[in-house]
């Protein structure tokens, strides 16, 4: 049977002249299981650990990998996380800024998966291609395994304002019953 391990570490990031902090990453493979760990410090920190169920052996990969339907068990922290470490991650991902406070925890299949707790959005800036940038971006969502309510997520853009507050039920994986306010 296949392993494998992975340890990685990585301080003093910049993009530019921009600091982004130190990442540390552990991923082990065995038992038909993946175990990761990822530590994140910019400003605050960030840390994320969890299984994946997923066999990667040769007769698995040649049976074809079915995704979707990997177990994921994973827990989620942040503590005034300073998202700028992820400005630029993506080609359409211009600016991205603010603090994030989060404790969630994520069970279920990939495709699908379960989020209990909450995330809070503080003084955020959101530049995307082709779209703009958003500014003062403030977001406070809770989640459980019958849905998400998002008590606030206000925006600027421009000379206008943003304002959404809503709930979304699960009526069935992956679909969702929405109202908003």
């Amino acid at each position: 049977a296949p392993q494998g391990s992975l340890r990685g570490t990585s301080d003093d990031m910049k993009i530019g002249k921009a600091a982004l902090g130190q990442a540390n990453v552990t991923w082990d493979y065995d038992a038909r299981k993946h175990t990761f760990a990822v530590a994140l410090t910019s400003g605050g920190r960030l840390k994320a650990r969890g299984t994946l169920g997923l066999d990667v052996s040769v007769p698995a990969v040649r049976r074809g990998l079915d995704l979707a339907k990997a177990p994921l068990s994973a827990s989620v922290t942040a503590d005034n996380f300073d998202l700028a470490f992820f400005s630029g991650i993506h080609p359409m991902v211009r600016t991205l800024a603010g603090t994030v406070k989060m404790d969630v925890a994520i069970e279920g299949e990939l495709a699908h998966p379960g989020f209990d707790g909450a995330i809070a959005w503080s003084n955020g800036r959101l530049g995307i291609a082709g779209y703009g940038e958003y500014r003062d971006l403030q977001l406070k969502l809770k989640g459980d395994s019958f849905g998400f309510t998002l008590e606030n997520l206000t925006a600027r853009a421009g000379a206008g304002t943003l304002a959404v507050s809503g709930k979304a039920q699960r009526a069935k994986p992956g679909l969702f019953t929405v109202t908003s306010t």
